[in-house]
Order: structure tokens, then C-alpha cells, then sequence
């Protein structure tokens, strides 16, 4: 299932999930007006969108400085900038090949620089014929590393596709994750939203050297 990360954000709010704010850009005055929409006196993140993960770990190539495809930005210049640079260069990462890819489509997102990072996905256990929720608190962007060095951090919760993942089994994920009271909830709602997709959907993995 090849889907930029925009499209992925309209099938889970489709399916219940709360999923920030956000503007679909193709050019640096598309992001600096979206900018004045979604700021609210803060800031924005610019995300990159290629069929690769590791975007925010990434490189651009050609430009000297370190800028993956995902910044916050606190100033709409600063957030036109970005997007420039990004829109104009490949962005390379774990998952592209030292040849990168263009970026041709941009993210603006109503959001701050992040506390703290989880991942959350769903997969295909072929050693047990059923779908698995995984999901760790240990973070999102580096989950390779984490699934290499501690896969202790990542728990898996494999759920029936005849029923699809229960709110138990949901809430369960949460309190493991360490969220509580009204996090907690929207957590179970991303949760369930992703097991629905999955299941509606028939997605699957795709592969774009090696990952999409």
C-alpha cells in the first residue's frame, strides 16, 4: 500500500482517528499561506512527502547544512525557506538509496517541536496467519535502531482479522505505551482507526527500496 503521508491522514480520520491540522502544498507561497492559517501565534512543521521513511533523519542532497524532510519552523520566512530548499533538492535516506528522491509535495502541519515520539503500526505475521498491532514508546523516527538494539521496547499485539482490534485490546496497548487519562483515548482512537484501514484496505507493506 503506497500512500504519501497525507493520504494515509485522510484514510484514519475517515476511519475515527484525530489527526492534526494540516495544508497539502506543491509550492513555498502554498506553505507561507498555510502558515498564517495554521500557526496560531507558534509554529509549524514542514514535512517532506516521498514514498520513504527516516524523512526526519534524513539529508538533502546538495546542500551543505544538515536539513532532513521535517522541520518545525516558528516563522512563516523561515517555514518558506524550507520548503524552497526542500521542493529543490532529493531528499536520501535509510530507505532510498544514495540517490534520494524529489520532493514534490509538502506537508504544512499545525503542530510544535515534539515532547516525545511513539511508533504505532500494523503488520502481517505470516509465523501466525494474523494481523499485529506493534507500538513502542522508544520512538518513531529511529525505529530501526530500536528494533535492533533494544526489541524489548517494542510491544506486539496480534488481534483476530474476523474482528479486527478490540477496544480492550486497544486500551491495553495504550496503558503499555504509558499514556493516561484523556491521551489515553486518543491513542485507543489512532489504535482502532489504523486496525480498521488496515483491514478495510487489505494493506500491505510495499516495497520502494526497501520500504515504503
Amino acid at each position: 500500500m503506497k500512500v504519501h503521508e497525507y493520504q494515509a491522514k485522510e484514510l484514519l480520520a475517515a476511519a475515527g482517528a484525530n489527526v492534526p491540522r494540516h495544508v497539502v502544498c506543491k509550492t513555498p507561497d502554498q506553505v507561507a499561506a498555510a502558515f498564517d492559517t495554521l500557526a496560531n501565534g507558534g509554529g509549524v512543521m514542514v514535512k517532506a512527502q516521498i514514498h520513504a521513511g527516516g524523512r526526519g533523519a534524513g539529508q538533502l542532497l546538495g546542500y551543505a547544512d544538515k536539513l532532513g524532510g521535517v522541520k518545525f519552523c516558528s516563522s512563516k520566512e523561515k517555514a518558506k525557506s524550507v520548503a524552497e530548499l526542500m521542493l529543490k533538492h532529493p531528499l536520501k535516506t535509510l530507505q532510498t538509496g544514495p540517490q534520494g528522491q524529489p520532493i514534490q509535495t509538502l506537508i504544512v502541519q499545525a503542530d510544535a517541536a515534539p515532547d516525545k515520539e511513539f511508533y504505532v503500526a500494523v503488520v502481517f505475521d505470516r509465523a501466525i496467519g494474523q494481523p499485529v498491532l506493534m507500538a513502542s514508546a522508544a520512538g518513531g523516527m529511529d525505529i530501526e535502531k530500536v528494533a535492533h538494539d533494544t526489541p524489548e521496547l517494542i510491544f506486539k499485539m496480534p488481534f483476530a482479522p474476523e474482528t479486527g482490534l478490540s477496544a480492550e485490546q486497544a486500551k491495553g496497548m495504550a496503558a503499555k505505551l504509558g499514556f493516561a487519562g484523556a491521551q489515553a483515548t486518543k491513542a485507543e482512537q489512532i489504535m482502532l482507526a489504523l486496525s480498521k484501514v488496515y483491514l478495510e484496505k487489505d494493506a500491505t507493506l510495499a516495497e520502494v527500496n526497501p520500504l515504503a
